[in-house]
């Protein structure tokens, strides 16, 4: 439901340019155009090039379209666990790296759009699909609730197993090429299509065999 609280919590070895735009979390098709409303109409989380309030480029953003939060600017080319939070109630995104507190704010309006959702990518209603993510990303999950620190820091070494509370999506991306598709590994069956990303034997090291509840 786009009304809802969401929490996304994901893996990235992030390879873009600090000036470009590399959307992690985009939408297909989002409400924003000159005649549209547009302001909180379009959900883009990812790395924002070099811009006013990030004069030196990959910044982590919360956007909601003319609404937006950003990071200081993360330049490494490791991987890192990154937690994206929205709170409906009380309006708060938080920014987690690494299950620390990274950057936080109170947004100016709810988000409106359809979350409609798409990785790796973006796309405004009558627009081409852009601001491609260059990298590598695992361990890909979203929630319909507000994670707190101490859940994100538990989750980071330790996949949520397929019944949690809450728990919408849940990618590990080990099916494999063959597969054609991106299993969901929770009970909902939100498998994902697959528009041109590869798999890749470049992954983040795992400390955990078995899921937490």
């Amino acid at each position: 439901n786009s009304s809802d609280s969401h929490t996304f919590m994901f893996l990235a070895k992030n390879l873009v340019p600090a000036c470009q735009y590399g959307n992690i979390i985009g939408e297909e098709g989002s409400n924003v155009c000159g005649s549209c409303p547009s302001t909180n109409y379009g959900l883009h989380y990812g790395f924002r090039g070099c811009e006013g309030a990030c004069p030196n480029g990959n910044c982590m953003g919360m956007d909601f379209y003319n609404n937006n939060l950003f990071s200081d600017s993360y330049l490494e080319n490791n991987w890192a666990h990154w937690t994206l939070v929205y709170n409906a109630s009380n309006l708060e995104r938080t920014i987690y790296l690494n299950g620390e507190l990274f950057a936080q704010d109170t947004s100016s309006g709810s988000y409106l759009g359809e979350f409609d959702l798409v990785l790796g990518a973006n796309q405004f209603i009558g627009g081409p699909m852009g601001d491609w993510y260059i990298g590598f990303i695992d361990n890909f999950s979203l929630w319909n609730t507000v994670l707190n620190q101490e859940d994100i820091q538990n989750y980071i070494t330790c996949s949520p197993s397929s019944n949690t509370d809450n728990l919408i999506i849940s990618y590990n991306f080990e099916e494999g090429p063959e597969e054609g598709e991106i299993l969901d590994l929770s009970e909902n069956g939100n498998n994902g299509t697959i528009y041109g990303a590869t798999y890749s034997e470049d992954v983040p090291e795992q400390n955990c065999s078995n899921s937490c509840d």
